[in-house]
């Protein structure tokens, strides 16, 4: 009977090691994937704001009088 017990606990206790061993897994996948995406994301956050800049230094450069004259010629009416 002892040894009953004793196979049933170490059953027991490798069936225990396999489920706790997979939800570590699948946790520090979950992990790896969330720092791959925020990486993913800080990039292009980066590149819109250099493009954000890039937009803001041409609109200083050019004026706002400039702007002005462009669109008034672009978008009146035709005779």
């Amino acid at each position: 009977m002892k040894m009953f017990y004793l196979f049933g606990g170490m059953s027991a206790a490798l069936v225990l090691a396999y489920l706790v061993g997979g939800a570590l897994g699948r946790a520090e996948c979950r992990e790896r994937i969330a720092a791959q995406n925020a990486k993913a994301v800080a990039v292009a956050h980066t590149a819109i704001i250099e493009k954000e800049r890039k937009i803001d230094a041409e609109t200083y450069r050019i004026g706002a009088g400039d702007i002005r004259r462009i669109l008034r010629e672009k978008y009146t009416i035709a005779e």
